[in-house]
């Protein structure tokens, strides 16, 4: 019994450290897909950037300018891939830690319906054993009056030999007079 309320405090305790990683991942996330909109909002004013270079300089200097503003915008992509595959990993690490989370619930619920039955066949025992302790009494009672009835009878039937005995002396008496 006491086994089985340890197991539950452990399921709640695991429980609350599934949900406390759950919403850290979910915060995690969140700043990474804010990241994400940033990096594509400085993609879109470099590339506006690069398109203003290209009017305002000279053919070399536009080229060198573009080669670099390319260089950079390649990097940003790359960055903004990165960011992407680590939301998709922390989205699969997130889906896990669920999974764990429903696995023990289902566990905590299992094992506090286990426990519940187990107080209600307790419960049964000790109102069953009370009877036994009632009839057992009544058992006994009705053992010591039997055994004083018993005793009464006995005492009557020792009385009857007596008389028995006087009568049979009387009838011996009476014979041999009547012999002589």
């Amino acid at each position: 019994h006491a086994q089985m309320e340890s197991r539950l405090h452990e399921s709640h305790a695991r429980s609350d450290q599934l949900e406390a990683n759950v919403r850290t991942l979910e915060s995690a996330q969140a700043e990474l897909e804010a990241k994400i909109v940033q990096l594509e909002k400085d993609l879109i004013a470099k590339s506006a950037e690069v398109e203003k270079t290209l009017h305002a300089a000279s053919e070399k200097e536009e080229s060198a300018r573009l080669a670099t503003l390319q260089q950079e915008l390649e990097a940003a992509a790359n960055h903004v891939a990165q960011l992407e595959k680590q939301v998709a990993t922390e989205t699969a690490q997130r889906q896990e830690w669920e999974k764990k989370f429903f696995s023990l619930d289902a566990e905590y619920t299992e094992a506090k319906s286990m426990c519940d039955m187990l107080r209600a066949t307790a419960s049964d025992l000790e109102q069953r054993l009370a009877h036994k302790d009632q009839m057992l009494e009544s058992v006994q009672t009705t053992h010591k009056e039997a055994s004083s009835e018993m005793a009464a009878v006995l005492a009557q039937l020792t009385d009857s030999r007596h008389e028995c005995e006087a009568l049979r002396k009387e009838l011996q008496a009476a014979n041999m007079q009547h012999a002589q």
